[in-house]
């Protein structure tokens, strides 16, 4: 359940950044994101 939280917080925070990143960036950002 932690998990599934930090990952739809994260979600949500990168959802509205997605606009300022490049693809590659985002990509990037999430993956960091799943793996920390």
């Amino acid at each position: 359940m932690v998990k599934e939280y930090m990952f739809y917080y994260n979600n949500q925070r990168l959802q509205e950044k997605i606009k300022e990143l490049a693809p590659i960036q985002f990509r990037k950002q999430v993956l960091s994101a799943l793996f920390i």
